[in-house]
């Protein structure tokens, strides 16, 4: 009680009330101005710690000094038993220096975090993207359709835009999903422009009631702050002029002089608005390619083709959907897409989904269609820039005719068209990686982490990407599903790795391939792999040859690590016009690198070393010609070819780099027979240190994180 009343006495209790008055204050505007200045939460728990650190001086300093109207004195006791205030001395300047020093030393750490805060703000953007001037994203325009089921002509409309924007040649339009992905997106708009890059969002609402339709639409700038909206009210008939108004008004606000506005080519259109929404539909399911979406969009194409035999849109929509990915694509279903693709350019000269699509399948319809196919495709990008598909099927075509790097501008030009597309997003981070570049690789895959809700290519991007590069504990704490069971095979957790193949797809020749088969391997157990292969086999009354390629050759590799060399060979040369490129064509370098040397290996054991040689010189030359040494995935492979080929030092040089890059593949390298007695020899055993101890760290790591999961 005495040294509460002391502290009563030297007013200790007023200056601290001030001080968390004047802190609560500093506190509660900083909480309503940081957001709006885009300034994480972070940022006000630093000015919390910073409160709390501040409060002992301000206690200190109350109990020791007075602040007067004519300065600072020392509290001091009178004679009498009170307090009375008493003139500096030097030691209490000296007092006052360190209680200053104290307090602007905290002041200058909160302010350094909180500005390293602001600066962490663009994590979510790669560092190296810009965004473009005169760029623009379409956003999904809400569907205020009382039936939630419509909400494919919502998508439709807000996509129309985009093509009629991307006319505009002044302009930088993003394509359409790359702004799918923020769909009923809780980000704030400066966060949507931010991921994607552009200077301005366009955002919507439509609504149908009968034959009427309203149209509101808003134009946004990198802030989030709205610089123009409009609603248009309207007949149904009415929606493609509502299109053309949109983007012409959008155009004008964004680009001082741009080219006159107006329509789009009237055939790209249809007078049948029940072909439109039939289309609407196709495309729906072709955009979203849930289980089954094949049969749906074909159906609904094949509607809108009823209605209206002359929409172009549809005839390419139909195309698309009988070849793209298709399970059961045949002879008859190739020759149908490949009609209905040059029935919408006749229509439509100038459709850019149309060439596209047609270009597709003729580079894909043999060496003589192949030129034709890549002049489609040229054509639908001078057409329509936004339409990212066509950058990456062209990138894909011209790498398998060795232009890698027209193919390469191409693919970067597609992801900055599109950075959020999936499929252009792995294909894109899988080059980067074999080039080397992993950092960037990752960096583009992981801007996808912050999306709403995350693709299975960019989730398989990041586990397959860091496995290559030997972190496997990163690949498994992205995920955790049955397709990194090699992973934890990998890391010597056999038990893990097992009950992860038992949850996979077991059925599933892809899962067999590409999980099971691997994990065998890598624990040696090469005749129970041949064992599941010849099951999976029957089961599926399968025959070698029947399979894909990739499936083809790690069956070849699994057979030749069983000791099976002779019906490696076999069913090698079974296959009409075996040759080295049959096994690893010009566009299927990394899966085949493999099945190449298993073969050679199993050449060279049967006594036939010039068939081997043929074999090991085409697959140098193929993996030199086309991909710098710059990734373990090659330099490990690289190592064996160099070995089978009688390359001791080579290989020990190149498998020195790849350990050097992270290489970890340890356990599945010890238990190949390929490798013989070399990672035995003293140099490869000391080399191989350093891998083992890696391989113990992320064990422990991800052993670690097992535990707290279980618990």
């Amino acid at each position: 009680m005495k040294f509460l009343q002391e502290m009563r006495h030297r007013q200790v209790f007023q200056l601290v009330g001030l001080y968390v008055v004047g802190a609560w204050v500093v506190i509660e505007v900083a909480s309503v101005f940081f957001p709006a200045w885009g300034i994480p939460d972070a940022a006000l728990r630093y000015l919390f710690v910073s409160a709390a650190a501040l409060f002992p001086v301000v206690v200190l300093f109350g109990w020791l000094f007075d602040v007067r109207r004519d300065g600072v004195f020392r509290t001091v006791k009178s004679p009498a038993g009170g307090f009375e205030a008493s003139g500096l001395t030097g030691r209490d300047y000296g007092m006052l220096s360190g209680l200053t020093i104290v307090a602007v030393a905290v002041l200058a750490v909160t302010l350094m975090q909180v500005w390293n805060t602001i600066g962490a703000i663009s994590v979510t953007v790669e560092p190296d993207v810009v965004r473009p001037p005169n760029s623009v994203a379409v956003l999904p325009f809400a569907n205020l359709d009382p039936n939630p089921d419509t909400g494919y002509f919502s998508d439709g409309v807000a996509e129309e835009i985009l093509h009629r924007l991307a006319a505009t040649r002044s302009m930088h339009v993003l394509g359409w999903r790359s702004s799918e992905a923020f769909r009923d997106s809780d980000l704030a708009l400066a966060e949507i422009s931010k991921l994607l890059a552009v200077e301005y969002l366009l955002e919507g609402s439509i609504r149908r009631d009968g034959q009427l339709v309203r149209v509101t639409a808003r134009l946004t700038d990198e802030s989030g702050v709205q610089i123009w909206s409009e609603t248009f009210d309207r007949q149904l008939e009415a929606i493609f002029a509502i299109q053309s108004e949109i983007a012409n008004a959008v155009a004008s606000r964004i680009v001082a002089e741009i080219e006159a506005g107006g329509a789009s080519p009237e055939r790209r259109m249809t007078d049948n608005l029940e072909a439109y929404d039939e289309y609407l539909v196709g495309r729906k399911y072709a955009h979203d390619r849930l289980a089954g979406w094949h049969q749906e969009a074909r159906a609904a194409f094949r509607r809108a083709l009823e209605l209206d035999p002359h929409y172009a849109l549809a005839h390419a929509g139909l195309a698309y959907a009988l070849f793209i990915m298709a399970p059961d694509l045949s002879e008859d279903s190739f020759a149908e897409a490949l009609a209905a693709a040059e029935r919408s350019i006749d229509l439509d000269p100038a459709l850019a989904e149309g060439h596209a699509i047609l270009g597709l399948l003729q580079a894909n319809l043999g060496p003589d269609s192949l030129e034709q196919g890549i002049a489609h495709l040229r054509r639908a990008l001078e057409l329509d820039p936004s339409f990212s598909d066509t950058y990456n099927w062209l990138s894909l075509i011209l790498r398998s005719v060795g232009k890698y790097e027209e193919a390469d501008r191409l693919q970067e030009k597609g992801h900055e068209i599109d950075p959020l597309l999936p499929s252009m997003t792995a294909n894109l981070a899988g080059r980067l990686s074999n080039d080397g570049d992993v950092d960037r690789a990752l960096r583009i895959l992981e801007r996808h982490t912050h999306l709403p809700e995350m693709t299975n290519p960019i989730l398989d991007g990041l586990t397959g990407i860091n496995m290559e590069w030997g972190r496997y504990a990163d690949a498994l704490g992205w995920y955790d599903g049955p397709r990194t069971a090699f992973a934890c095979q990998a890391l010597g957790l056999t038990r893990t790795a097992d009950s992860r193949v038992a949850a996979g797809p077991v059925a599933s020749g892809e899962f067999l391939f590409q999980v099971v088969l691997p994990v065998l391997h890598a624990r040696g157990e090469h005749q129970p792999a041949r064992e599941r292969l010849a099951a999976f086999l029957e089961r599926q009354d399968l025959a070698y040859s029947d399979l894909p390629l990739i499936g083809f050759d790690q069956a070849l590799v699994t057979l030749v690590k069983a000791g099976a060399l002779d019906e490696a060979i076999r069913e090698y040369e079974s296959v009409p016009d075996s040759a080295p490129q049959t096994i690893m064509p010009p566009n299927y370098v990394i899966p085949g690198q493999d099945a190449l040397n298993a073969l050679a290996f199993a050449y060279q054991q049967t006594g036939f070393a010039g068939k081997a040689a043929e074999l090991l010189a085409y697959r140098d030359d193929r993996i030199v010609r086309r991909e710098p040494l710059s990734s373990p995935h090659f330099l490990e492979p690289m190592a064996l070819n160099a070995l089978l080929s009688g390359n001791h030092d080579v290989a020990y040089e190149l498998l020195s780099r790849a350990v050097d890059l992270g290489w970890a593949n340890y356990y599945l390298a010890i238990n190949d027979p390929r490798w013989g007695d070399a990672l035995l020899q003293p140099r490869f055993a000391r080399l191989l240190e350093p891998v083992q101890a890696n391989i113990a760290k992320q064990r422990a790591q991800v052993e670690a994180r097992l535990q707290e999961q279980s618990e």
